[in-house]
Protein backbone atom coordinates (compact mmCIF):
# COMPACT_ATOMS: atom_id res chain seq x y z
CA UNK A 1 0.00 0.00 0.00
CA UNK A 2 1.04 3.80 -0.99
CA UNK A 3 -0.29 6.91 0.10
CA UNK A 4 -2.54 8.26 -2.30
CA UNK A 5 -3.68 11.70 -3.08
CA UNK A 6 -7.04 10.18 -3.62
CA UNK A 7 -8.85 12.73 -5.97
CA UNK A 8 -6.35 13.16 -8.90
CA UNK A 9 -8.54 14.97 -11.70
CA UNK A 10 -7.97 18.58 -13.65
CA UNK A 11 -9.60 20.66 -11.15
CA UNK A 12 -7.21 19.56 -8.80
CA UNK A 13 -3.81 19.39 -10.79
CA UNK A 14 -3.17 23.18 -11.84
CA UNK A 15 -1.76 23.65 -15.22
CA UNK A 16 0.04 26.59 -17.17
CA UNK A 17 0.71 26.59 -20.61
CA UNK A 18 -0.04 22.71 -20.80
CA UNK A 19 2.26 22.12 -17.74
CA UNK A 20 1.50 21.00 -14.89
CA UNK A 21 2.62 23.19 -12.21
CA UNK A 22 0.93 21.96 -8.58
CA UNK A 23 -1.28 19.44 -7.32
CA UNK A 24 -4.01 21.21 -5.05
CA UNK A 25 -6.89 19.66 -2.59
CA UNK A 26 -4.88 16.85 0.02
CA UNK A 27 -8.07 16.10 2.19
CA UNK A 28 -8.45 12.93 0.54
CA UNK A 29 -5.13 11.95 1.34
CA UNK A 30 -4.91 7.85 2.32
CA UNK A 31 -3.05 4.54 1.73
CA UNK A 32 -4.39 2.06 -0.42
CA UNK A 33 -4.41 0.60 -3.86
CA UNK A 34 -2.55 2.55 -6.02
CA UNK A 35 -5.19 2.09 -8.75
CA UNK A 36 -7.18 4.95 -7.77
CA UNK A 37 -4.23 7.48 -8.81
CA UNK A 38 -2.94 5.99 -11.51
CA UNK A 39 -6.26 6.56 -13.65
CA UNK A 40 -4.83 9.65 -13.67
CA UNK A 41 -2.97 8.73 -16.49
CA UNK A 42 -5.93 8.89 -18.78
CA UNK A 43 -8.08 11.48 -16.50
CA UNK A 44 -5.35 14.16 -16.98
CA UNK A 45 -2.20 13.42 -19.75
CA UNK A 46 -3.12 14.00 -23.06
CA UNK A 47 -3.93 11.73 -25.73
CA UNK A 48 -1.38 8.58 -26.88
CA UNK A 49 0.27 8.73 -23.33
CA UNK A 50 -1.20 6.22 -20.47
CA UNK A 51 0.30 3.77 -22.12
CA UNK A 52 3.44 5.25 -21.70
CA UNK A 53 2.97 6.35 -18.22
CA UNK A 54 2.47 2.74 -17.09
CA UNK A 55 4.77 1.02 -18.73
CA UNK A 56 7.42 3.63 -17.09
CA UNK A 57 5.92 3.40 -13.56
CA UNK A 58 7.82 1.12 -11.07
CA UNK A 59 6.80 -1.40 -9.68
CA UNK A 60 5.89 -3.01 -12.96
CA UNK A 61 1.89 -2.80 -13.06
CA UNK A 62 -0.34 -6.25 -13.78
CA UNK A 63 -2.84 -6.50 -15.53
CA UNK A 64 -5.23 -6.62 -12.72
CA UNK A 65 -4.02 -3.08 -11.62
CA UNK A 66 -4.44 -1.24 -14.39
CA UNK A 67 -8.31 -2.89 -14.77
CA UNK A 68 -8.86 -1.67 -11.32
CA UNK A 69 -7.23 1.77 -12.43
CA UNK A 70 -9.24 2.16 -15.64
CA UNK A 71 -11.97 1.48 -13.68
CA UNK A 72 -11.37 4.32 -11.55
CA UNK A 73 -10.84 6.72 -14.68
CA UNK A 74 -14.00 5.83 -16.16
CA UNK A 75 -15.48 6.51 -12.44
CA UNK A 76 -13.97 9.90 -12.38
CA UNK A 77 -14.33 10.98 -16.31
CA UNK A 78 -18.25 10.16 -15.95
CA UNK A 79 -18.86 11.93 -12.57
CA UNK A 80 -16.64 14.98 -14.13
CA UNK A 81 -19.33 14.82 -17.19
CA UNK A 82 -22.21 15.07 -14.94
CA UNK A 83 -20.76 18.11 -12.93
CA UNK A 84 -19.61 19.88 -16.02
CA UNK A 85 -23.73 19.15 -17.28
CA UNK A 86 -24.87 20.33 -14.00
CA UNK A 87 -22.38 23.72 -14.41
CA UNK A 88 -23.73 24.50 -18.45
CA UNK A 89 -27.28 24.13 -16.96
CA UNK A 90 -26.71 25.82 -14.07
CA UNK A 91 -27.58 23.67 -11.33
CA UNK A 92 -25.92 23.76 -7.97
CA UNK A 93 -22.37 22.28 -7.74
CA UNK A 94 -21.67 22.47 -11.16
CA UNK A 95 -18.94 23.48 -13.26
CA UNK A 96 -19.09 23.95 -17.09
CA UNK A 97 -15.55 23.87 -17.43
CA UNK A 98 -15.27 19.88 -15.76
CA UNK A 99 -17.08 18.77 -19.02
CA UNK A 100 -14.50 19.36 -21.92
CA UNK A 101 -11.41 17.29 -19.65
CA UNK A 102 -13.84 14.41 -17.83
CA UNK A 103 -14.99 14.07 -22.16
CA UNK A 104 -11.67 13.73 -23.21
CA UNK A 105 -10.65 11.18 -20.54
CA UNK A 106 -13.42 9.39 -21.75
CA UNK A 107 -12.61 9.14 -25.51
CA UNK A 108 -9.78 8.05 -24.26
CA UNK A 109 -10.84 5.74 -22.56
CA UNK A 110 -12.72 4.21 -25.62
CA UNK A 111 -16.35 4.87 -23.73
CA UNK A 112 -18.64 6.65 -25.10
CA UNK A 113 -21.60 7.81 -22.98
CA UNK A 114 -24.77 7.34 -24.59
CA UNK A 115 -27.27 10.91 -24.47
CA UNK A 116 -31.15 11.26 -24.51
CA UNK A 117 -32.32 12.90 -27.43
CA UNK A 118 -32.35 16.65 -27.05
CA UNK A 119 -35.38 17.20 -29.43
CA UNK A 120 -38.20 19.01 -27.03
CA UNK A 121 -41.56 17.16 -27.36
CA UNK A 122 -45.03 19.04 -28.20
CA UNK A 123 -45.05 19.99 -24.24
CA UNK A 124 -41.40 21.31 -24.31
CA UNK A 125 -40.09 18.27 -22.34
CA UNK A 126 -37.57 16.31 -22.86
CA UNK A 127 -37.73 12.53 -23.51
CA UNK A 128 -35.73 12.30 -20.57
CA UNK A 129 -37.78 14.03 -18.27
CA UNK A 130 -40.86 12.65 -19.35
CA UNK A 131 -39.22 8.56 -18.42
CA UNK A 132 -38.67 9.70 -14.79
CA UNK A 133 -40.99 8.08 -12.03
CA UNK A 134 -43.45 9.98 -10.06
CA UNK A 135 -41.43 11.14 -6.42
CA UNK A 136 -43.59 9.70 -3.70
CA UNK A 137 -43.02 10.53 0.09
CA UNK A 138 -40.75 7.85 1.68
CA UNK A 139 -42.83 5.82 4.50
CA UNK A 140 -41.85 6.68 7.94
CA UNK A 141 -42.19 4.38 10.87
CA UNK A 142 -44.01 5.31 13.73
CA UNK A 143 -41.79 7.10 16.43
CA UNK A 144 -39.14 8.06 14.03
CA UNK A 145 -40.20 11.50 13.88
CA UNK A 146 -43.48 11.60 12.86
CA UNK A 147 -46.47 9.84 11.90
CA UNK A 148 -46.35 6.74 8.86
CA UNK A 149 -47.42 7.80 5.36
CA UNK A 150 -49.05 3.82 5.56
CA UNK A 151 -49.45 1.24 7.95
CA UNK A 152 -46.99 -1.28 7.75
CA UNK A 153 -47.64 -4.94 9.57
CA UNK A 154 -46.14 -5.54 12.66
CA UNK A 155 -43.79 -8.23 11.47
CA UNK A 156 -42.63 -9.50 14.77
CA UNK A 157 -46.48 -10.74 15.62
CA UNK A 158 -46.76 -12.57 12.56
CA UNK A 159 -43.49 -13.88 12.88
CA UNK A 160 -44.16 -15.34 16.36
CA UNK A 161 -47.86 -16.61 15.81
CA UNK A 162 -46.23 -18.22 12.39
CA UNK A 163 -43.76 -19.96 15.26
CA UNK A 164 -46.44 -21.53 17.49
CA UNK A 165 -48.57 -22.89 14.74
Amino acid sequence: MLWLHGDLHPVNVPTVDGTVCGVIDFGDLFARDPAGNLAAAWNLLPDGTADLFHAAYRPALDAAALRRARGWAVRRALGGSLIGEAGVRGRPGGKATSGPPAHAALRRLGVTPSRPATRATASGQRPCELERLPSRPCPRRVGAGGPSTRSLPDRRSTASSERRS
